[in-house]
């Protein structure tokens, strides 16, 4: 250390001058400084990882909200997928199968010949003494007879039944819907408003007009049956509370032998 008195330079750890005896300053410390420099650098570290950090977490909660707010595609592409399926499943249905549709009398059934009925059979029959109520009475070809179901209530739910000898293929069906004894009977008993009929494997609903007149069915698409099946599903109630039973006066059924 060089006094700075005199210039003489003395030994690095000396306290006196050991040429003028002068007391030398004593030599500063540099921990302070370096303990203030790694403050610094610790306060800067730590300030630059809490950048990056809250940016990460930031990122993560922003992905978050996206992820919540958007919808779940694959779900409803699964299920706009399940529904065109569906779609193309009742298309492919009703281009293999059959439809109904109310027309007019034809003038004409074409090569199709009223089909003659094995059996008919109903769910129910109401016993009144001294007519025959059951279902044979749609296939007498007489008006004034009728097939009458018989359970308590409007009769929703129960139906009749024709059996043929073998397959046919159907394509038309008239009925007279209602007790056809008279006008007056017609208008007290209930008459069928919709029917659910099931052939060939297959059921479709069709709604009539409250009319006391013939209504024809044309079948479109294959229709291969042995049985058809009459089931009630809505009424036209009649005027008399005590006569609720529905009645059907007569069905024919028009088709070809199955080629």
């Amino acid at each position: 250390m060089i006094c700075p008195n005199c210039g003489f330079e003395n030994e690095k750890d000396s306290r006196f001058c050991g040429n003028c005896g002068a007391r030398l300053p004593e030599k500063k410390s540099k921990t302070p400084l370096i303990i203030a420099l790694v403050i610094v650098f610790v306060i800067l570290a730590a300030a630059v990882i809490g950048y990056f950090a809250y940016d990460f977490l930031s990122d993560d909660k922003e992905e978050v909200r996206q992820e919540e707010q958007q919808p779940d595609t694959g779900e409803a592409e699964e299920e706009a997928a399940g529904e065109i399926e569906g779609e193309v499943q009742d298309e492919e249905s009703r281009e293999e199968g059959w439809q109904i549709t109310n027309v007019a009398a034809p003038a004409s059934t074409g090569s199709a010949r009223e089909l003659s009925v094995a059996q008919a059979m109903a769910t129910s029959v109401i016993d009144q003494q001294g007519y025959d109520n059951s279902a044979d009475m749609v296939l007498d070809g007489k008006d004034e007879t009728s097939w009458q179901e018989g359970v308590s209530g409007d009769g929703i739910g129960e139906g009749i039944s024709l059996y043929f000898d073998q397959e046919y293929e159907v394509k038309y069906i008239a009925l007279k819907l209602g007790n056809w004894r008279s006008d007056d009977y017609y208008a007290q008993n209930n008459r069928p408003e919709t029917l659910k009929i099931t052939m060939g494997g297959q059921s479709a609903e069709l709604s009539f007009a409250d009319l006391k007149q013939e209504q024809w069915i044309a079948v479109d698409g294959d229709c291969n049956t042995s049985e058809i099946k009459f089931e009630i599903v809505s009424v036209y109630h009649g005027s008399n509370p005590d006569w609720d039973d529905t009645c059907i006066a007569e069905i024919s059924v028009y088709g070809e032998e199955e080629m």
